[in-house]
């Protein structure tokens, strides 16, 4: 089906996208909502299928599939390393995770032929994806440095082809990927735990931690992605390391930093940055909430603006609007209608401009 472009099907300047995941195992309804619902469509995730499709799983099998490098399995306590770096046999969950992941990207393009505006993926970002992996041995790849640096260029170089595939398979449609990077501020405070739990992983310095993500990030933008995106959904979001590595746009859980962040999010925004700002539940609201939640949503983004002295005509542009996290945790009906509360607040907002 023809799809109109970002830029006039929804008639606003601030954009509206999701997350990532969505609920459920049906990947045709989810990819239906994404186009339907969202400004900016993005690639659907979902969890609910089993190993291979979760966050992890999936940039893992994506990782697999560009390089031949890091095949992994499921353990009891996850994802684990099948063999060293260049061993290990890919396994049905990586095979199934790529398969899907391929899925995915087909269907979202039957959906979007004729389509001329922005699109997003979604993988983890380098740190999470150390932090979150055992070697063969049962330790975490965080505690390797050269491990890291290894599976950061191997995340660059898969991150690279995924842009370029969904580049092709979309004509027209411009590209941006988002890092998710929920786990970064663990890394950086020293809590991700061994595998034992008995001590703390080590905490890797501030070149390492902006190598690693300043090579993802360039290998997407040479790719042709137009924005990179870093997610990071805790309270305290290392804004300043994630700048230095030339990530242009940040996506955070509004409700959650508090306007201790103001000064940071002013920051990004005078720099000529964009700001993905998570204000919609990612979780059922109440029944009897959902009538004024657009008008709530928009006047708490309103709120944040005359604090730090901006307005609709300053920023909206660079403003986009999505769910506090992924959806995957939603039921159906929410997760069908979210967008739509996500749009009537974004046209509130730029309606009081």
């Amino acid at each position: 089906m023809a799809q109109a472009s970002d830029d006039d099907r929804h008639g606003t300047a601030i954009r509206t996208t999701g997350i990532g995941s969505m609920p459920g195992r049906d990947a045709e309804e989810a990819t239906r909502i994404v186009v339907g619902e969202l400004v900016v469509p993005h690639v659907a995730e979902l969890p609910a299928r089993g190993p291979g499709a979760d966050l992890l799983g999936r940039s893992l099998a994506l990782v697999r599939r560009a390089t031949g490098e890091f095949a992994a399995e499921t353990t009891p306590s996850g994802w684990r390393l099948a063999g060293g770096r260049t061993g290990g046999d890919e396994g049905r969950q990586m095979r199934r995770g790529a398969g899907w992941l391929g899925e995915d990207v087909d269907r979202l393009a039957q959906h979007l032929q004729g389509f001329d505006g922005v699109v997003k993926v979604q993988v983890a970002g380098p740190w999470t994806l150390a932090a979150g992996l055992e070697s063969a041995r049962g330790t975490r790849l965080l505690a390797d440095p050269g491990a890291c640096a290894d599976l950061a260029a191997a995340l660059a170089h898969a991150v690279a082809e995924h842009v370029a595939a969904v580049a092709r398979a979309v004509p027209g449609a411009r590209v941006v990927a988002q890092l998710d990077e929920p786990t970064l501020p663990l890394v950086l405070a020293g809590r991700v735990r061994t595998a034992s739990g008995r001590g703390a992983v080590r905490v890797p310095g501030a070149p390492e931690l902006s190598a690693a993500l300043a090579g993802v990030v360039g290998a997407a933008r040479g790719a042709g992605a137009e924005l990179v995106i870093a997610h990071c959904c805790a309270r305290t979001v290392p804004f300043a390391l994630l700048r230095g590595a030339g990530v242009a746009a940040v996506s955070v859980d509004l409700t959650i930093l508090g306007d201790r962040a103001d000064e940071d999010l002013g920051a990004w925004w005078d720099a000529g940055g964009q700001v993905l700002l998570g204000v919609a539940p990612s979780l059922d609201p109440d029944a009897a909430a959902l009538p004024g939640l657009p008008d709530a949503l928009a006047r708490q983004v309103d709120a944040l603006w005359r604090r730090i002295g901006f307005g609709a005509a300053d920023v909206a542009e660079r403003t986009w609007l999505t769910p506090t996290c992924g959806l995957a945790g939603a039921s159906p009906g929410w997760a069908r209608s979210v967008g739509g509360v996500l749009r009537q607040a974004a046209g509130m907002l730029e309606s009081a401009a």
